[in-house]
């Protein structure tokens, strides 16, 4: 999946500008040439990421930790420690 990253990569770090009105006189190629070009789906260059949560986060860090604490377990024991 391509997100707001790639697209930093692919298009630079302006890339957002890209969505802005250019005037008659420009020189920039349109963002759908710049994707054509690129074999890049250009709907990846709308792609804005968030953030995740603190309680997303929170919920990550405590699943980490109880899989580093207890490595042999599987999945569905891990689900039931967490569910407990």
């Amino acid at each position: 999946m391509i997100g707001s990253k790639k697209s930093e990569e692919l298009f630079g770090p302006d890339w957002e500008s890209k969505f802005t009105p250019r005037p008659k006189d420009s020189k920039e190629l349109p963002l759908s040439t710049v994707a054509e070009l690129l074999d890049v789906n250009r709907t990846s260059a709308y792609y804005k990421s968030k953030s995740p949560s603190e309680t997303e986060l929170a919920i990550k860090d405590s699943i980490d930790r109880m899989h580093t604490d207890n490595p042999s377990w599987g999945s569905r024991a891990d689900f039931k420690a967490f569910a407990a």
